[in-house]
């Protein structure tokens, strides 16, 4: 049986966190979720996961501040990481090149998608044909 792949949502939108956890559990993930930046640090570092989810608009530590932290640690630089906004507007366009430079794998604006979406978009980066 396949090792399953872990899952890290940085978030502070629970219901949000608990739609995505459900529907990648169903694809035999494993989820774990921080609500903050810092605590998200922490986990990445301790449970290595195989893919992180972050949210931009968080309170304290931000998206962008967390995602360079991620990506400047080798423990946790070759993580893949997809960046969250949840704010529409004209400023997507520079938060998304923003995110790409600083190392984001993807950029999703909140609730544009699908659970089911986000999978085909990720199972890629998760190594997962299912």
């Amino acid at each position: 049986m396949p090792e399953k792949k872990k899952v890290l949502m940085i978030d502070d939108d629970g219901f949000f966190t608990s739609i995505i956890a459900n529907a990648f559990k169903k694809h035999g993930c494993e989820i774990r979720s921080a609500r903050d930046g810092e605590s998200g640090i922490e986990s990445a570092r301790k449970e290595r996961p195989d893919l992180v989810l972050l949210d931009m608009a968080m309170v304290g530590m931000d998206g962008f501040e967390t995602l360079s932290t991620l990506k400047n640690d080798p423990a946790t630089a070759s993580i893949p990481i997809i960046i969250f906004s949840g704010s529409a507007g004209s400023s997507d366009t520079e938060k998304h090149e923003q995110a790409k430079l600083a190392g984001a794998a993807d950029f999703l604006e909140k609730m544009q998608f699908t659970p089911e979406q986000l999978w085909e978009r990720v199972k890629g980066l998760l190594g997962s044909s299912r």
